[in-house]
């Protein structure tokens, strides 16, 4: 019981960033929201992780599309797959994406309210991972104590 309202529950974060990511790569689905990320990820484009270190110069388009691209693989390894290691991953490419445009939003100092939805998305798939973690282990703690 418990283990199918969690897979369930990791397919709802699946979609939230799966919707996210579309909104980011094609108009289709909110054209106002992909406009408005149009225009945000021409100046986060400037301040990318890692882009120092790499010497990497992002376009807005690329580096949105790049952005949208973990969320959607995310997203989607969440919502389809039902092994525990898989989506172990997709929560890591979500968490990566997660504190990449926390990292953004500090360096450009943008309002605080896009922090607090941010880190509310990283809070959610910590304790999302937490739980599963502890779920999954507790069937062999139980057939340990039978044997």
């Amino acid at each position: 019981m418990a283990k199918s309202i969690l897979i369930a529950f990791s397919a709802c974060i699946g979609l939230y960033f799966m919707y996210t990511g579309f909104c980011k790569m094609s108009p289709g689905v909110n054209e106002n929201l992909h406009n408005s990320m149009k225009k945000h990820f021409v100046n986060y484009a400037r301040v990318a992780p890692l882009r120092t270190h790499y010497n990497l110069k992002w376009k807005g388009m690329n580096y949105r599309k790049f952005v949208a691209g973990l969320e959607i693989t995310g997203g989607a390894g969440l919502l389809v797959t039902t092994s525990h290691r898989s989506r172990t991953v997709s929560y890591i490419l979500l968490l990566f994406c997660v504190g990449a445009m926390l990292h953004t939003y500090q360096t450009l100092g943008d309002p605080i309210t896009k922090v607090y939805t941010l880190l509310a998305s990283g809070a959610v798939i910590i304790v999302q991972m937490i739980i599963e973690r502890r779920v999954g282990s507790q069937p062999k703690q139980e057939k340990e104590k039978s044997s």
